[in-house]
């Protein structure tokens, strides 16, 4: 048995209003459906990172392994720099099964010696490095009356040190190569108070001011090094140069 819909447009010209104002709206859903294809394709094409090589620290888990994840994904070959080897070839496996290109390098990176050997390896290896993320981090949540050095120095070391030898290092073979791009991950906490984090909020407001350090000094050899908060507890730093010494956006 035939059901009998109901319609408000009871004469042929409402009706036929009704439907015209339905095609028009299809119409547009589509106009905008080829726009976002279109905008999609140009968006990603801008993030294309085939032939290039980054090196991310503290790769192995949480926002570091995401951020190598993601670049992976955008089809850099990633290279996860971490001291436990067992979780950075984990972490490299976890990439490589989704038919992505990645690598690890067994380091402690806050020893300046064998974070410089790692940098020899990998530019023996694959040749240069365009890409640097400075990921890991120490976080001991204290009151300051109770914290010893033994807690203090740990923090200082990975979050601080290390971020610093790791600009160091890499920024030599960028400056070198007149082209690069380093990403400091820092915190919220280096800008607004949160409580029990003294020495966590120290050493991110240093990895926030280390980065604005870089954008004067190498802004010196034609550098393009921008600061700016990528979300609510991350800070990236991006250095770009051309062969003629001519910043780039």
């Amino acid at each position: 048995m035939a059901r009998l819909i109901r319609s408000d447009y009871s004469d042929t010209e409402h009706f036929g209003n009704y439907f015209s104002s339905g095609i028009m709206r299809n119409r547009t859903s589509l106009r905008h459906a080829r726009a976002a294809r279109v905008h999609k394709r140009v968006s990603m094409s801008l993030f294309d990172l085939s032939g290039e090589t980054a090196i991310v620290t503290g790769g192995n888990q949480r926002i570091g392994f995401a951020i190598a994840d993601g670049l992976a994904g955008f089809e850099a070959l990633v290279i996860i720099a971490n001291r436990r080897g067992d979780e950075g070839r984990a972490a490299t496996q976890r990439i490589v099964d989704g038919a992505l290109r990645a690598d690890t390098v067994e380091s402690d990176v806050a020893d300046g010696a064998t974070f410089a050997n790692l940098v020899s390896r990998v530019l023996v290896r694959y040749g240069h490095i365009d890409i640097l993320v400075n990921s890991p981090a120490v976080i001991i949540r204290k009151p300051v009356e109770e914290l010893t050095e033994e807690e203090w120095e740990p923090v200082m070391d990975v979050n601080v040190k290390r971020t610093f030898l790791c600009c160091r290092d890499v920024g030599r073979h960028m400056m070198e190569r007149r082209s690069g791009k380093i990403i400091n991950i820092s915190s919220n906490v280096s800008q607004v108070i949160h409580p029990l984090r003294s020495v966590y909020a120290m050493s991110k407001t240093a990895v926030f001011h280390l980065t604005l350090e870089l954008t004067v000094e190498w802004a010196t050899c034609g550098s393009n090094l921008r600061g700016a908060r990528a979300a609510t507890d991350s800070i990236l730093g991006t250095i770009r140069r051309t062969s003629n010494g001519r910043s780039t956006r």
